[in-house]
């Protein structure tokens, strides 16, 4: 995935889920990496891959490993728990 990619995901999740808080649950870093867990924790609030707002409570875990380069970060790669967020999601929507 590209950076503009990477933006426009961004900026659907944030439509979404305008009040996701991260919490830090690890935090390591190692030679030229950097790794995060977090756990966020959202309010549904927009539509969401087909799903229609629920207003509903939500909580996932997300990995984010960063590789720096001259103090910035020159590449990274990211994976959050979807298959809990769509459940959670899912079973706040009628029908389903």
């Amino acid at each position: 995935m590209d950076r503009e990619e990477s933006e426009r995901l961004e900026r659907e999740f944030r439509r979404s889920f305008p009040d996701t808080h991260h919490s830090i649950d690890d935090l390591f870093a190692e030679d030229d990496r950097v790794a995060l867990r977090t756990t966020d924790r959202a309010t549904h609030r927009g539509e969401f891959q087909g799903i229609a707002p629920t207003e509903r409570p939500v909580e996932f875990t997300a990995l984010v490993i960063d590789r720096i380069e001259d103090k910035k970060i020159a590449a990274s790669w990211g994976a959050i728990d979807f298959p809990r967020l769509m459940r959670q999601l899912r079973s706040a929507t009628p029908n389903r």
